[in-house]
Order: structure tokens, then C-alpha cells, then sequence
């Protein structure tokens, strides 16, 4: 039973060990700290940043799970993500792709027309719309991984303390036996 009970204390500790693991993401503020402040937008970011980073953060602010919101309407996520330029042009480009390839499949539906130019262009802006679509999604997920990074920075560097947790085990003499007794050391830094 002591067994037992150790075994499943080791492996939480171990479960909590592999989660700190997660909060420590590179720092860009460390090697740059006069080029993070607040307030800066993607488009400066994205020279600080690297989006493949982002699975080190555990908690991050801007889920990649916002750029569906892009499903709805493109840009929508760029919006919602204080990137309103961006955010713009998607929007714009959308609904101007939509107009065009409605109006040419239109002229080609109910004109009864036998211009094949009117169809072709249907579906080229058509795929042009979709691709729009597309790209939003994409770049709204970049945009969250590197807004999240940032925004990892900036909390650490308003935060003057910080806590750690680490699970370990130690062999412990009991009378004439050596056992494995397990613990947590709990550290603070500032």
C-alpha cells in the first residue's frame, strides 16, 4: 500500500513538474529590454518574436481558438486581438471578392448570357474570397502566438516575485532500511 500511495505521489509530481516545465518560454525582454515595451503592435512583433515559441507558454493570453472567430467574418479575430488595420483589409477584401464574383455569377445566370468571361470571373474571384478566408485564419493565429509571447514578457516584467514548484524524491533512512521518500521543495525569487 505504501508502494502504491508513493508511486501515485511521484507521478503527480512528476505531472507537475512536466507542466512547469511550459512557463519557461524565451524571453525576449531579457536580450532585448529596451525594444519591449507597451503598446506595440504586430507588425513590429513579429521581428521580436518567433510564433514556434509559443508551445513553451502554459497560460497564454491570446488562444489560437480566437482565430475561428474569422469563420464568422474575416478579421473578425484581428479585431478582437487590438489589430483593427489588419483586422480592415481583410474585411474590405472580403466583401469586395464576394461582390464581384456574385455580380459575374449573376450576369452569367440570369442574363442568359453565353459569355464565358462572366463565369470565369465568378470563379476567380470566388477562389480569391476563399483564399482571403483562409489567410485570415492563418494569420490570426500568428498573430495570437506572437501577441501571447509579448504579452508573457510584459507580465514578467511588471512581476517582482515569482513562484516554483519542484517534486523530488530522496532516499530517507528508516531504522535499518533505505526508502524513497518523495517531496515538493517550494522556491521564491525577487
Amino acid at each position: 500500500m505504501k508502494k502504491l500511495i508513493l508511486s501515485i505521489f511521484v507521478a503527480i509530481a512528476a505531472m507537475m513538474s512536466a507542466s512547469a516545465q511550459y512557463a519557461s518560454a524565451p524571453e525576449v525582454f531579457a536580450n532585448n529590454p529596451d525594444q519591449v515595451v507597451p503598446g506595440l503592435k504586430y507588425r513590429k512583433l513579429k521581428k521580436l518574436y518567433n510564433p514556434k515559441d509559443y508551445v513553451y507558454l502554459a497560460d497564454p493570453e491570446y488562444g489560437t481558438s480566437r482565430a475561428w472567430f474569422n469563420v464568422l467574418v474575416p478579421g473578425l479575430a484581428q479585431f478582437t486581438m487590438k489589430e483593427p488595420g489588419r483586422g480592415v483589409r481583410f474585411l474590405a477584401i472580403g466583401l469586395v471578392t464576394d461582390a464581384i464574383a456574385s455580380a459575374a455569377a449573376s450576369y452569367y445566370i440570369y442574363e442568359d448570357s453565353d459569355d464565358e468571361s462572366a463565369l470565369y470571373s465568378a470563379l476567380g474571384f470566388g477562389a480569391l474570397s476563399l483564399g482571403n478566408f483562409i489567410w485570415s485564419i492563418v494569420d490570426a493565429k500568428r498573430i495570437a502566438k506572437v501577441k501571447s509571447l509579448y504579452d508573457y514578457d510584459l507580465k514578467k516584467l511588471g512581476r517582482q516575485v515569482s513562484f516554483e514548484t519542484m517534486p523530488f524524491v530522496a532516499p530517507v533512512r528508516i531504522g535499518d532500511k533505505v526508502q524513497p521518500a518523495a517531496g515538493v521543495t517550494f522556491a521564491m525569487q525577487f
